[in-house]
This record gives C-alpha cells, structure tokens and sequence, in this order.
C-alpha cells in the first residue's frame, strides 16, 4: 500500500466508517485508521533517506536534552513488526511482541512505537498490571542490555497525538521505578544502570512534530529525488493529521447519539 494509493483512493470518500468493527467487510490494509499502513508509508520512506539529516532532528525532537547532531548512525538498518520472545524468567506468561520500527546501528538500538487513533495498552492479555510500554522497555533490557555485549545506546520513541507529554511516560523517567518493571534475568535483580539507561532513552513525538521536522529540514536533503519524497511525506502527513481529527469528531458525535 503505497502513499499514493490511498491519497488516490481516499479522495472525496470513506474507506471506512468511524464506527466500523472488525468483523464488519472492512479489510484491515485500507482502513483509515491503519497504525500499520502509517507507519509502512512513513518510514518505508524514511529509512532510504540521509539520517545524518532526518534521525537525528527526530530524536533529538523527542529525547529532549539530548543533541544527537554527531551521531553517524554507521550501518543503519530497519526491521518493521520484528518479533520478540519474551524474557524467559517471567511470572506471567507472555506471547511475542511486535515493535513497529526497529532501528539498529553500530552503536544503538531504537524502538519506536507509533499510534494514530487508538491508546497506549495500560494492561497485557496475560498481567493487566503490566502496560504497553514496560513490555517493551523490559524486551530491549532483556534482548539488548543486559549481557556482556549490550548496546551503548538504546532509545524508545512513542509517536502519538497528545499536546502534553503521554502520563505514562512519566512514570518511567524514574530509574527507580522503571528497573522494578524490568524482569530479573537470573538470581540477581536487575542492574540499576540498566534502568537508568533505559530511563533516559524515552522520548515523544506527534505526527504534527514528525511532519514539522520534514518542513524545517526539506531544503537540507542534497538531492531533487530527496526532496520530492520529503514533500510528498508532509502532504501525506498532513493529510493523515487532518482525518485523524475528522474520525475523532466523527467517534464523538456517533457516541453522543
């Protein structure tokens, strides 16, 4: 599905109705309300432009106090829905986890998380005192931090529509309070370095950031072909911004009646 195809064929009608159920003859790929198709149409075309240019405005966008202007980002790579065993130590059980990005290089890791219309999961299927986020923050303690060759740097990125910075970040800025999330990985409880790693790693953004980046930076991309991407991204960014905002009046008026 490409930006193209559903800008064409979105244009003057509803793919989906706000109030559609899964069940409903609605397949998943041409929903509106797609995280998946965003995500795929975003970053799909992100990852095949400069990063020096794009990665490090993003995060230093979303990590604030943090200037990642000298990161080379040697041997960049990206994985999308990669999947992830669980810590094996767990009291409860846990099926496998898809992060929507993975991006990894020389140095680092970056998961990013990307909503459109739904919420952060506060609960899982299997331990509903256990949210969205702790899973994956304790997925990358478990798969990337905590051995003899870990990562030196690991960030996570929530890309979701709020004005404020998401509550449920906040209870993670806490070391402290992050480490007690994280699964112990033998006899010993987790290393408190590894919170505190984890901790300082967590950053936001909203579309409308992510889609202000590109508008700020167009003109730094080198060359023409680069630049038609980055304009045709932020017509599609503005485009998703706007009928986000019109499924939501739409959910409230449905609700209303």
């Amino acid at each position: 599905m490409s930006i193209i195809f559903e800008l064409f064929k979105s244009s003057g009608k509803r793919v989906c109705p706000p109030n559609y159920v899964r069940k409903s003859n609605c397949p998943l790929i041409v929903r509106t309300t797609s995280e998946d198709l965003l995500t795929a149409n975003v970053f799909g075309i992100l990852k095949n432009l400069d990063p020096k240019i794009w990665l490090t405005k993003f995060l230093g966008e979303a990590i604030k106090g943090r200037d990642f202007s000298r990161h080379t980002f040697e041997n960049l790579s990206f994985a999308f829905w990669k999947r992830y065993r669980p810590p094996a130590n767990r009291k409860f059980r846990e099926g496998t986890s898809e992060v929507d990005v993975t991006i990894s290089y020389k140095d680092g890791i970056i998961f990013i998380e990307a909503k459109y219309l739904a919420p952060v999961n506060l609960r899982t299927t299997s331990d509903p005192r256990r949210d969205q986020i702790i899973r994956y923050l304790d997925l990358a303690s478990y798969h990337y931090l905590n051995h003899p060759d870990r990562v030196k740097e690991f960030y996570f990125v929530l890309i979701i529509d709020t004005e404020k910075p998401p509550w449920i970040l906040t209870r993670y800025k806490s070391p402290r309070n992050l480490a007690k999330g994280l699964t112990p990985h033998g006899l010993f409880p987790v290393n408190e370095d590894i919170g505190s790693l984890l901790s300082k790693g967590i950053g936001w953004l909203s579309w409308s950031q992510v889609k202000k980046i590109l508008e700020v930076n167009k003109l730094q991309f080198r060359t023409p072909v680069e630049r038609r991407f980055v304009e045709d991204l932020i017509v599609y960014l503005d485009y998703k911004i706007r009928e986000g905002e019109r499924i939501r009046i739409e959910r409230k008026q449905l609700s209303f009646w």
